[in-house]
């Protein structure tokens, strides 16, 4: 099965991206962003608004939750792997 790695570290990422990786993933913006990477950031990830979040996003891609798997208009946060089954079998 072919796939498209994309690079959002070297590119960056624009804000329909990121509304469309949420939406494809029923999520919120914010909860796309890792917590991890949100501490090291020194954010208050409980704290942020949806205007604040996809601004953070915008201006350093590393704080996006990975590895997140499309599959048609369908996605997961692909951790545990075993998500990626789960999506392949409920978008038949």
């Amino acid at each position: 099965m072919a796939f498209e790695a994309i690079d959002y570290n070297k590119r960056g990422l624009t804000r329909s991206e990121v509304q469309n990786l949420a939406r494809a993933v029923r999520t919120s913006v914010r909860e796309l962003i890792r917590p991890k990477g949100a501490q090291e950031a020194g954010l208050a990830l409980e704290k942020l608004t949806e205007e604040e979040s996809m601004e953070e996003l915008l201006k350093n891609p590393n704080l996006l939750q990975r590895p997140i798997v499309l599959w048609g208009k369908r996605g997961v946060v692909a951790r545990p792997v075993e998500k990626i089954s789960t999506l392949l079998e409920t978008s038949k």
